[in-house]
Order: C-alpha cells, then sequence, then structure tokens
C-alpha cells in the first residue's frame, strides 16, 4: 500500500514510491522528501528552497537515521541543478574563509556565539566519535539549531555529512559539481593544513528560508581527514556599507542618470545588498524616481510619506536639502530583511535635480543617535 504523509501544506497520498535506505532522497523533478529523526521535511526547488516543516511520521518498524522516500525522478534532473547551486556557494563560503576574513559586529554577536558554539561542540564529538558522529550531524536534534547545521568535507572532496540542504550529496564526490574557478579554491581548502583554530570568512549565498541572497559567515575546523563548518546568515549592514553604496550610486548618476535608475529599479545587484539599498527622489517633481526594493513606490509623492512611527518623513528630509548637498536624517522603517520597524539612518547627497538615499538599520534595542522623540 503506497504511504500517506500529513503535512502543514496539505496531505500526499498514494505515492508510487518504494521504501529503502539510502543517504540520497529524491521524489520528483519539483520537490524533495527527507525523513529523518521520525520528522519529514519537504524540500520544494521552487522557488529556491522553501523548507516545510511537516508532521511526524510513523515509522515504528524501521530505524529512520538513514531512511528516505525514493521516487520517480532517478536523475533528479532539477533537484541536482538546485544542489549544483547550493554547492557552489558553500564552496565560495570555504574559499572565502581562506581569502577574506569576516569582520564581526555587535549585532551579530549572538549568532556568532551560537555558531561558534555549535561548531565546538561538533569539533569535540567528531573527536571522541570519529565518523561516527556524521550520522548525528545529518540528524535534526543536538547538532542543528533552527537555521544553524554542521556540514562536513573530506580531504577527496566527499560529502559526509550536513544538517542542511545538501544532506542529499552524502557520499558524493562535490568536484564535479564545480566551476572551474570554485573547483581550483576548493582544491586548496583540501590541503589546507591540519588547525586547531577556529578559522573563519564571508561569503554571500541563498537564505533557504527567506528566498534571496545574503551575507553568510562561516566558522570551520580543518581535522586530519575532515574539514567541519558551520555558518549563518548577516542581514544587517553597517555604516560603512552605506556610506559606499551612497558613493557608488552617486557617481553612477551623475555619470548616466537613466541607465542608473532603470538599473536600481530592476534591482541590480550592485545597487542592492541585503538591507543596504538606495532611493532616488527627483527634488523638482517631489517624486519617488528610484527605490531599491519597493519599485511600487516609484513615481508616488515622496513630500506626503510618513515614517512606520506615523511621523512626517519626506517633507522634512525635502525642507532639510534646500540649498544643501549632503544631509542625515533619523526614522523609523521596516527592515526587508529582517521584517521588523527599526530604527534607522539615512545619508542624503545631491546630484544636480536627485536626491539620493542611502541607509542603515540599527536594529532591536538600539537607536538612531539623533531620532526624533
Amino acid at each position: 500500500m503506497a504511504p500517506s504523509i500529513s503535512c502543514a501544506s496539505g496531505t500526499v497520498s498514494s505515492i508510487s514510491m518504494r521504501l529503502r535506505y539510502q543517504r540520497r532522497c529524491r521524489n520528483s523533478a519539483s520537490s524533495l522528501w527527507l525523513i529523518t529523526n521520525k520528522r519529514c521535511w519537504l524540500y520544494k526547488s521552487r522557488p529556491f528552497g522553501r523548507l516545510l516543516r511537516c508532521a511526524p511520521v510513523r515509522t515504528d518498524d524501521v530505524s529512520c537515521d538513514r531512511l528516505a522516500y525514493r521516487g520517480a525522478d532517478p536523475k533528479g534532473t532539477e533537484t541536482e541543478a538546485l544542489m549544483r547551486l547550493w554547492i557552489k556557494g558553500l564552496m565560495a563560503s570555504l574559499l572565502a574563509c581562506l581569502l577574506l576574513p569576516g569582520l564581526v559586529l555587535a549585532a551579530e554577536q549572538d549568532d556568532e556565539q551560537r555558531a561558534r558554539a555549535l561548531l565546538e561542540r561538533a569539533a569535540t564529538h567528531y573527536q571522541q566519535e570519529g565518523e561516527r558522529a556524521f550520522a548525528a550531524f545529518s540528524r535534526l536534534g543536538q547538532f542543528t539549531e533552527d537555521d544553524l547545521y554542521v556540514f562536513v568535507v573530506d580531504r577527496d572532496g566527499i560529502m559526509l555529512a550536513s544538517g542542511g540542504p545538501s544532506r542529499q550529496l552524502i557520499g558524493r564526490d562535490i568536484s564535479p559539481l564545480l566551476d572551474d574557478q570554485l573547483r581550483t579554491g576548493f582544491q586548496a581548502i583540501l590541503e589546507h593544513p591540519v588547525s586547531e583554530d577556529i578559522l573563519e570568512g564571508e561569503y554571500r549565498w541563498i537564505n533557504w528560508r527567506q528566498g534571496r541572497v545574503e551575507r553568510k559567515k562561516a566558522f570551520y575546523r580543518v581535522f586530519d581527514q575532515a574539514i567541519l563548518a558551520v555558518g549563518y546568515y548577516i542581514p544587517r549592514s553597517d555604516p560603512a556599507e552605506a556610506h559606499n553604496m551612497l558613493e557608488r550610486v552617486s557617481a553612477a548618476l551623475a555619470d548616466d542618470p537613466e541607465q542608473t535608475i532603470e538599473q536600481i529599479n530592476r534591482l541590480d545587484s550592485q545597487f542592492y545588498q541585503d538591507d543596504t539599498y538606495p532611493v532616488i527622489i527627483d527634488s523638482e517633481t517631489r517624486r519617488f524616481v528610484a527605490h531599491g526594493y519597493n519599485r511600487g513606490l516609484v513615481g508616488s509623492r515622496f513630500d506626503n510619506v510618513e515614517d512606520h512611527a506615523g511621523k512626517p518623513l519626506g517633507a522634512p528630509i525635502l525642507e532639510r536639502m534646500q540649498g544643501r548637498d549632503s544631509g542625515e536624517f533619523d526614522y523609523r522603517w521596516r527592515n526587508p530583511a529582517t521584517q521588523q520597524v527599526e530604527d534607522k539612518t539615512a545619508l542624503i547627497h545631491r546630484v544636480d535635480r536627485y536626491l539620493v538615499l542611502v541607509g542603515w538599520y540599527h536594529g532591536a534595542g538600539e537607536q538612531a543617535p539623533g531620532r526624533r522623540d
């Protein structure tokens, strides 16, 4: 009899699948079932991996450690393509660990401490249990915390363990999935000398829960036969990044206003990074002409806009910038990365008739220095 599985997204019944033990599992070109520790996870490959947690599954007569449903997509064409994207980001992160040591920001301390602690626990467990630790790393539980998980590769490029979406690659050489540049960097990582230190680096990759590319910091330990790593996403940018974005947008706008406005409105990656994005106002028409994440505001009046505290925003900025080339303004706004209303400081620069605004969010419990009461 075909199994029936209840899930938050609906009930999947009469699935023509055969039950078998294996390290990888696929059931169709558009979704992936993972059964681990008596819980099932439905991993949808559109759009870019929305992960939904399902209800517990009855599996009293079998062990769930290596249990999976394998179905009608033996080659896993679409899943394979999705995992190629994921693994490319993984390799970019490890390469970045060698080349681009990250800066530690105060707003990241909690996530950083959690990631470091998880890596330390995993390293200790690996030192005590050896290869037997890989099964624990690949299950939901002791070595997974919300969006944090451990992944392990060996010195030959084989994925040994993962508590995240890459668990279907366990047992496979991931080198063939990489392009030439990443393959070269990956080889350098595989040859990295053993170290007792926790190494770190930053990179950008898809946040599977949010469905968008974000900054991520990785911590990793290099052992004789394995490399253990844990990473976390960093959605909040800092003042230096806002200043850098403002300079780039202002220079581009001065050089070619029409093209720059078009690029911003189609969310070109060079003008959009996590919660740092530009807004351009035409000071003569007093309207939005470009917005780095909400194109729906383009063409609307800026002077009528209020912030999320209900205080005037557009009119005071336009008044403040009369006869001035630069300025700052503090207000309350929704952070598109965290979806929380936060204090924000906007940097403002005039380029001919246009006002360019780029800001940074201060986060929970951190108030903008000059915020109006």
